[in-house]
């Protein structure tokens, strides 16, 4: 079971907006302890891998979404410019 601080360490990475020493930080431990956990705990790495993936096929969702939305507004330009 992972506690609270590798949860939030996942939230965190997945998120990609942090360094992991940002992330270490913010989580409250050491960039050792985060590395080890990014190398050797299965169970984080498998829950931050789920995480990635759930963030893409949503990214993914969403621009076969707006693609053709996008087509069309940029056809309704290119036809009325010319």
């Amino acid at each position: 079971m992972l506690d609270d601080k590798k949860l939030q360490a996942i939230d965190y990475l997945a998120s990609g907006e942090y360094t992991k020493t940002e992330v270490a930080k913010l989580v409250g431990v050491s960039r050792t302890s985060l590395h080890k956990w990014l190398s050797k705990d299965e169970e984080f790495i498998a829950k931050l891998n789920e995480r990635l993936q759930e963030i893409k096929d949503q990214c993914q969702k969403e621009f076969y979404y707006r693609l053709p939305i996008a087509i069309e507004e940029y056809w309704k330009l290119a036809m009325t410019t010319t």
